[in-house]
């Protein structure tokens, strides 16, 4: 049996997928294993983003670690400057954790959703929902285009915000 350049790309996805998912599972047992140690509450929720995991602990309290900001070119005729945008942590920083760090501003939450590489992640604390992330383009629903590094507020019925799915 010969291998084709389709067949050989199919079994390079797979393995691809695979790595990813150990990955995550390993740090996953990570997190827990360090949270554990700091004696947090117990782990409720878990939330898996792309390339960020948040945990939901029993008192309503939230620990995220992973990947925490992009470098991306924001002016379209300079593709050669580099800016850090995101901060879905909601550590108030834009820096990657290997560890887990409680979100800064958030307690009595009772879900918690992580997004896509460094964009976003939500938690809903009542009837209220706060989110923290890449804002370029304002679709975290605030009233400015910056990105939040901390969980704020989010705005009910601003078009094209996440805010609409959420509430």
């Amino acid at each position: 049996m010969f291998l084709t350049l389709s067949s050989w790309h199919s079994i390079t996805d797979s393995l691809y997928l695979v790595a990813r998912l150990v990955l995550v599972l390993v740090c996953v047992v990570l997190m827990f294993l360090s949270l554990v140690a700091e004696g947090a509450p117990p782990t409720t929720t878990l939330a898996v983003g792309s390339e960020h995991t948040c945990s939901l602990q029993a008192d309503g309290t939230v620990f995220c670690f992973g990947m925490n900001s992009v470098l991306l070119a924001i002016d379209p005729g300079d593709s050669d400057t580099l800016t850090a945008c995101g901060g879905a942590l909601g550590d108030g920083t834009q820096l990657n954790r290997n560890l887990p760090v409680k979100m800064v501003g958030v307690a009595g939450a009772s879900s918690v959703v992580a997004g896509p590489i460094a964009f976003s992640t939500c938690v809903t604390i009542g009837p209220a929902v706060r989110c923290t992330g890449l804002n370029l383009y304002g679709q975290l629903g605030v009233s400015s285009r910056e990105d939040i590094k901390v969980a704020t507020d989010l705005v009910a019925g601003q078009q094209g915000s996440i805010a609409q799915v959420a509430l």
